[in-house]
């Protein structure tokens, strides 16, 4: 029991991390990583369904996407861009995902891991689909933080790449920019 404790004290955390990139472009009291990945999986359902995923993969694989956020923080773009670089800050949430389901069964640890894995290498249809839910659900907050505060100064929108979303979600992202209020085609 003591083990579940503790992964469970790591998911929960989750709620009292903010997102970093809202909090230092200014926003009060913006969302939580929890209230992120909550998003990520109606996402990635709708998404899954739209492209013929297996749901029940996308699902646990959306769950978990950001969970080593709960050890290392969310760490904004520019971050990784100016002082760690990509690889680093993948060995860093590595090694966090890897220490938060340690007290785990074996199973599940091996599970979790491997849908770790998958979702990293970002080849699989699933993998594609729960990144695409984790920019879909980013950009859609962003639409709705300007409608009261004045994102002008952020890079969101240049932040998610235009080319190698799936069809449905290349849809969605297209007219999220439509109706964004600060985004120059």
């Amino acid at each position: 029991m003591h083990n579940l404790l503790a992964f469970i004290a790591d998911v929960e955390r989750l709620k009292r991390i903010d997102r970093t990139g809202y909090a230092l472009a200014g926003i009060p009291d913006p969302e939580s990583v929890a209230e992120h990945s909550f998003g990520v999986v109606w996402y990635a359902l709708l998404i899954a369904a739209a492209e013929h995923a297996d749901r029940a993969k996308v699902l646990q694989m959306a769950l978990l996407h950001d969970l080593a956020e709960a050890r290392v923080g969310d760490i904004p773009q520019p971050v990784v861009d100016a002082y760690l670089g990509e690889a680093e800050k993948r060995r860093l949430e590595r090694a966090a995902f890897n220490d938060i389901i340690a007290p785990l069964a074996d199973g599940l640890r091996d599970e979790l891991s491997a849908l770790f894995e998958e979702f990293e290498a970002g080849e699989t249809l699933e993998a594609r689909v729960v990144r695409d839910a984790d920019r879909l659900q980013m950009l859609g907050q962003v639409l709705t933080y300007e409608e009261n505060y004045d994102l002008s100064k952020g890079n969101f929108w240049e932040c998610v790449p235009a080319a190698d979303w799936l069809p449905s979600s290349g849809r969605l992202a297209s007219e999220y920019k439509k109706r964004s209020l600060v985004h120059q085609p």
